[in-house]
């Protein structure tokens, strides 16, 4: 996953900044100093979620920054936000979805974002690092139609793997916008007039048309009176 983090946020015009590392987990510091979009992220990445994350490591992790040697900036307090990246390697159902809502409405120190990811992450990650920009690639992956579609029919393949991770890091990491290609559409009402004139039903059309602004039970009436009973197929 760290392969994957790091091509972003270098794509994305941030700078990695060199921090001391109060604990075990492995840990980057990534900063924007664009006078237009100010952002600092701590990401950490973990296997699991201890107990005194909140109440104790989020306080050391911002007070390592706090003394960082090079790259302080005074908007950093401001505009800091911790990408907590953890591995799940029991089936991701199973996942305390508490715990990731308990983090992310924590209001002290970081805005905090947890992406969870398993361990078949490996088999789509090349996917994703495929390609110079990688925000054009997820683009492409979310924008791709038969992805969706297996998305959608909840199929369990890789390409659906990989279009979850792409919609998730795209959720997780804000400053990823979305670029939606609209596909062209058909003509809808020139698809209905040909389906029209291939059944004969175009006088059929014009009939309703002409009723429709009647009440209710006339409007009924007169579109009974219409229907050529005789000719009427019943099969």
């Amino acid at each position: 996953m760290k392969e994957v983090i790091d091509k972003i946020f270098f794509n994305n015009g941030f700078e990695n900044i060199s921090i001391t590392n109060p604990f075990s987990d492995e840990i980057s510091f990534w900063g924007n100093y664009s006078k237009t979009a100010t952002n600092f992220y701590l990401i950490v990445y973990m296997n699991e979620i201890t107990e005194d994350f909140i109440v104790k490591r989020v306080s050391e992790y911002f007070n390592a920054i706090k003394t960082i040697e090079r790259g302080y900036d005074e908007r950093i307090d401001k505009n800091l936000s911790m990408l907590i990246c953890l591995k799940n390697t029991h089936n991701e159902s199973s996942f305390k979805y508490k715990k990731i809502f308990e983090i992310e409405e924590d209001p002290y120190f970081f805005k905090k974002y947890l992406l969870s990811y398993s361990e078949n992450f490996e088999k789509i990650k090349k996917e994703i690092l495929n390609g110079e920009n990688i925000n054009i690639t997820i683009n492409n992956i979310i924008n791709d139609v038969e992805k969706f579609s297996q998305y959608k029919l909840g199929e369990d393949t890789d390409d659906v793997k990989l279009y979850e991770m792409c919609t998730r890091l795209m959720t997780k990491i804000p400053f990823i916008s979305l670029n939606h290609k609209q596909s062209d559409l058909d003509d809808l009402s020139k698809s209905i007039r040909l389906r029209l004139e291939k059944d004969n039903l175009t006088e059929s059309r014009d009939k309703i048309l002409r009723y429709f602004e009647l009440e209710d039970e006339v409007f009924i009436d007169r579109i009974v009176e219409s229907i050529d009973l005789e000719n009427v197929d019943y099969e």
